[in-house]
């Protein structure tokens, strides 16, 4: 059950992550500093996002399944 909360957790930090670059042309780096992604920044977003809604589709099928 462990494995399928992290799992869970990872695909909804995917989907805020997803949000977050959707929206948002640059982020923050500890070690560049400022980072611009150019003009992909709503690909990356997307992409993202539907991993991330995958994940969690994936995981929520599989919970439902073998509710016990």
């Amino acid at each position: 059950m462990l494995e399928r909360l992290s799992i869970l957790l990872i695909g909804m930090l995917l989907i805020v992550g997803g949000i977050y670059f959707l929206f948002h042309r640059t982020f923050y780096s500890w070690k560049y500093g400022l980072v611009n992604m150019g003009s992909y920044h709503s690909v990356i977003g997307v992409i993202f996002l539907i991993v991330g809604l995958f994940f969690v589709y994936k995981i929520v099928k599989s919970i439902i399944r073998h509710k016990e």
